[in-house]
């Protein structure tokens, strides 16, 4: 009687495991694969999503300032007063890190930058005479004066927005770009994260890797 109960299972398990090995194979481990694809693709639009609606907000205040009268007066004749007035802490300081002007012959009329919530011309001097990718972005050839995204800088990845300050008026000469850029630091990621909800980081692609 053993004997046979032995053989019976014996023979239960030798259909059981090929059965088992064949459904998770064929249908459990797919269906698993399939689910996590799927959630990740959710959370990576959750990041996606939540990275542009940081851009659009800054793209939306670059507009804002780009359209102000005073703005184009300034950017024509600068007035130190105004430049107090309006270009200094607290109005940016809470969410830029760095504001300038961009001439028409591609020079830099003027420029703020931010640091610990203070006007720091250190930063100033990294974020534009060490970045020529934030200095090229504030040349008006017509074909950049409107761009918002993220830009890599030596001082790290950087959200930026630009606009043209005035459109040309009865044959006037635009008055010049007007830039706007955050540091797409911890800071900004912590928000980004709990706004997503979903932990993510960036990182460098590599160039080889593009092509």
């Amino acid at each position: 009687m053993r004997v046979k109960i032995t053989l019976v299972l014996c023979l239960v398990l030798a259909c059981y495991i090929p059965l088992y090995f064949l459904l998770f194979e064929r249908i459990i481990f797919p269906r698993f694969v399939e689910i996590e694809r799927e959630r990740a693709v959710e959370n990576v639009d959750r990041c996606t999503d939540a990275l542009r609606d940081e851009i659009r907000t800054l793209a939306e205040l670059c507009a804002g300032w780009a359209v102000w009268d005073d703005l184009d007066a300034f950017a024509r004749a600068p007035s130190p007063g105004f430049a107090r007035a309006f270009l200094s802490p607290p109005l940016a300081v809470d969410t830029l890190h760095l504001i300038a002007q961009g001439a028409p012959d591609g020079s830099v009329a003027w420029a703020t930058a931010f640091a610990g919530g203070r006007v720091s011309a250190e930063a100033r001097a990294r974020l534009l005479d060490a970045a020529p990718e934030l200095a090229e972005l504030l040349v008006p050839d017509g074909s950049s004066s409107d761009v918002s995204g993220v830009i890599d800088t030596p001082s790290g990845p950087m959200l930026v927005a630009t606009q043209a300050l005035a459109r040309p008026r009865d044959g006037e000469r635009a008055a010049g770009v007007l830039l706007m850029a955050r540091s797409l630091d911890e800071a900004l990621l912590s928000q980004l994260n709990t706004r997503a909800h979903t932990a993510f980081r960036l990182l460098r692609a590599d160039p080889a890797l593009l092509d």
